[in-house]
């Protein structure tokens, strides 16, 4: 049997601080609440670059995925931030 890897790659090593930052993100509901309050200070907590940070700000799937993050990561980091921005719009607990 033979497995087509061309669609799925690994994430990278280099790149374990950006996807620890997006599965913490997802994880903590403390960490969105902050996050939306205010993205640059949480990115500048965590030490990441500026155009690393750039990407992470915009959950810019392709980008992010080009560094090395786990595209699941990258969507389930949006979904739930997502969830949070609604239920923070019709102040749903």
């Amino acid at each position: 049997m033979v497995i087509d890897l061309a669609y799925y790659t690994y994430p990278s090593p280099a790149a374990y601080h950006l996807n620890k930052f997006l599965y913490d993100l997802k994880r903590s509901k403390e960490l969105r609440q902050r996050y939306l309050q205010d993205p640059d200070q949480i990115i500048a907590e965590r030490g990441i670059p500026e155009d690393q940070a750039e990407a992470l700000k915009a959950l810019d799937q392709e980008r992010l995925a080009a560094l090395g993050v786990h595209r699941l990561l990258i969507f389930l980091a949006q979904f739930t931030l997502d969830i949070d921005r609604e239920r923070e719009r019709y102040k749903l607990q």
